[in-house]
């Protein structure tokens, strides 16, 4: 009678280890799905990793661009006439009365 206690026991503790099993099992084939199929799996991850490098090089190159037209602001702010004239002159392209531009084409 002993021996049959110990083989009940043998058997509750090898369902409960089933069960375990079968858990772990569950519990990996959830994130091997979630890891492939699911909302932020491997693929969209990748795909937002690449979009946000791309992103941080546009971002250095408008942070370039803000620079170069900041020093340009305060070239202007320093000296506010000659650049007044460089405007007028090519943007505009007006000149003054006494004065004529001669024109050179490249053949």
């Amino acid at each position: 009678m002993r021996t049959q206690g110990l083989v009940g026991r043998r058997s509750s503790q090898d369902s409960h280890i089933g069960i375990l099993k079968l858990f772990f099992l569950f519990v990996i084939f959830i994130t091997i799905y979630n890891f492939f199929f699911g909302q932020f799996d491997l693929p969209k991850t990748l795909e937002l990793k690449r979009s946000l490098i791309d992103m941080e090089s546009k971002r250095k190159e408008v942070e370039k661009e803000n620079v170069k037209l900041e020093r340009l602001l305060n070239a202007i702010d320093r000296n506010p006439e000659y650049y007044r004239e460089i405007f007028i002159r090519e943007y505009m392209q007006l000149q003054r009365e006494d004065e004529k531009i001669i024109l050179f084409y490249d053949r």
